[in-house]
């Protein structure tokens, strides 16, 4: 905790900026990998003309699988503020609860839809909003899941 007679120097923190740096990406490694995934080959069916028309079904089931990844990293950050569980728990958690209740799934898919929407027409808002309205959105959905039925 922070005392009030103790100055803050700026190697300690960041000292502990970079162990908690460290310790993040040691447990969301998963997440930089598949969103780079996604993302390159999303990036490759979408900008090659070469491909067959029939072959945009792959974009298309890209596009699927990345609003899921999307919702379940969501999730799964509020899963990590609500519970102290293992990694792979924390997880399998928010993916029981990405599908266990497809309603709150949805309406939180289309609540961060309508966020998208208010941000292309006043972009100024993004930099107050951009996370905190959707880490709201999840955290809010995750809490009612947990609600219903204690999982655990």
């Amino acid at each position: 905790m922070y005392n009030e007679n103790e100055k803050i120097s700026v190697k300690k923190y960041l000292a502990h900026f970079k162990d908690n740096f460290i310790k993040s990406y040691k447990e969301n490694w998963i997440i930089l990998v598949l969103a780079l995934l996604f993302g390159m080959d999303f990036f490759v069916f979408e900008s090659s003309s070469f491909f067959p028309e029939w072959l945009s079904i792959i974009s298309i089931s890209l596009a699927i699988l990345f609003i899921l990844l999307t919702l379940l990293t969501l999730y799964f950050f509020s899963v990590s503020q609500c519970l102290q569980e293992k990694i792979l728990n924390k997880w399998l958690i928010s993916f029981y609860l990405l599908l266990k209740y497809p309603l709150i799934s949805l309406a939180t898919l289309v609540l961060i839809s309508l966020i998208i929407i208010i941000f292309m027409f006043f972009p100024a808002l993004i930099f107050f909003f951009s996370i905190s309205l959707p880490a709201l959105i999840s955290t809010i959905a995750v809490n009612k899941g947990l609600e219903k039925k204690s999982i655990l």
